[in-house]
């Protein structure tokens, strides 16, 4: 992966917990509002649940189809979760990183 790459990585979690912002008060948790959107998401996506699960009288084809469309939700929610749960030691790293790298720029 090429710095240009980390760096665009680092920004798009950024994004993404900008989106899902934290409380302000220095704590781990998340805003009320936040907060009651993940745990919608989590209940929507079933997240808590496999994604096969065999409905009475349903058919393999049926069922392989809604496991793929169960897994896929969950996928996505994972994803959400996995961006606003980075590590923030490594994030401010890579920004300072880029930072640097932009003022050796200038300096030019």
């Amino acid at each position: 992966m090429s710095l240009r790459q980390i760096f665009d990585r680092a920004g798009l979690i950024r994004a993404y917990q900008d989106t899902f912002r934290r409380d302000g008060d220095g704590s781990r948790r998340f805003a009320p509002p936040v907060e009651r959107v993940l745990k919608d998401l989590v209940k929507f996506c079933d997240l808590d649940r496999p994604a096969l699960r065999l409905l009475p009288g349903e058919d393999g084809q049926a069922l392989a189809l809604r496991a793929a469309f169960n897994e896929g939700k969950q996928e996505v929610l994972r994803r959400i979760l996995t961006q606003i749960h980075a590590d923030e030691d490594l994030l401010r790293r890579v920004e300072y990183m880029q930072q640097i790298q932009q003022e050796a720029r200038l300096d030019v």
